[in-house]
């Protein structure tokens, strides 16, 4: 996924806990084989490659996350988009971006339908959340339930360690901590990722690359993954228009930090 997974876990047998380590970065790796972007051969791009029209079963990773793209880029109008495939590989090269094209995919019964030739899927802004929690349930079920999953800046919290209330996490600033329990925490920003003064975070909407905001928004929300998206569909949109329209109807604890 482009970035660096580190886990934590709190546990008296070592030996125990270092196979459950294994099994958690097996599942990271078993995610990333699916929905990377990066990968030829995941299911993602094979995915791309369907008939149209066609009902493709697919994996339940991909399709849970698909499912809850595709619910935020309808809230959002499409400022977050999980099929700006095409447009995130564009601003690789340089090229201008398209836009989305979130509303020529169907979801049914595990299936995917692509109503429209050129759809291509990126979940780089959900997708890293989606895999630390996947990989603390794994933690979970192997009996190690104090434990935290980061992905670059998408963490899964599990239970509290030992005399905590919580892990401690920074909410886009060092200066602003708490400890959280059971709940997913990511940051987004351009602070480390932008080229030329562009944002590698892309607005569904736009059809071009937006130039770079200073600052971050950091969410706290019950899941990694919902805390993923959303950070990321926030940073798209900016700050005045999530709060007019976004975060009222999200919930979620959002702080935001400016440069």
């Amino acid at each position: 996924m482009g970035t660096v997974a580190r886990i934590v876990v709190e546990a008296d047998d070592e030996r125990a806990a270092t196979a459950a380590l294994n099994a958690a970065f097996a599942r990271i790796r078993e995610i990333e084989q699916r929905l990377s972007d990066y990968i030829d051969t995941s299911e993602a791009r094979q995915l791309e490659r369907a008939p149209i029209r066609a009902a493709v079963p697919v994996s339940p990773d991909l399709y849970r996350v698909l499912e809850h793209g595709l619910n935020l880029a309808r809230a959002t109008g499409g400022a977050f988009d999980p099929t700006l495939g095409r447009a995130t590989r564009a601003w690789r090269e340089g090229k201008t971006p398209a836009k989305g094209r979130y509303r020529s995919v169907r979801l049914a019964d595990g299936a995917v339908v692509l109503l429209a030739e050129g759809i291509a899927f990126d979940f780089g802004g959900i997708a890293k959340g989606y895999a630390a929690d996947e990989a603390l349930k794994v933690l979970r079920t192997r009996g190690f339930p104090r434990a935290m999953v980061a992905l670059s800046g998408d963490i899964a919290l599990g239970d509290a360690p030992a005399d905590r209330k919580g892990w401690r996490v920074g909410l886009g600033s060092k200066d602003l901590v708490e400890e959280l329990a059971n709940r997913g925490a990511s940051t987004s920003g351009d602070a480390h990722q932008a080229r030329r003064g562009e944002s590698h975070i892309l607005d569904g909407r736009a059809g071009a690359a937006r130039r770079a905001r200073p600052g971050s928004v950091t969410v706290i929300a019950p899941t990694a993954m919902e805390a993923d998206a959303l950070a990321t569909a926030i940073h798209a949109m900016g700050k005045e228009e999530a709060e007019k329209g976004l975060l009222p109807k999200a919930g979620f604890r959002v702080f935001f930090r400016s440069e």
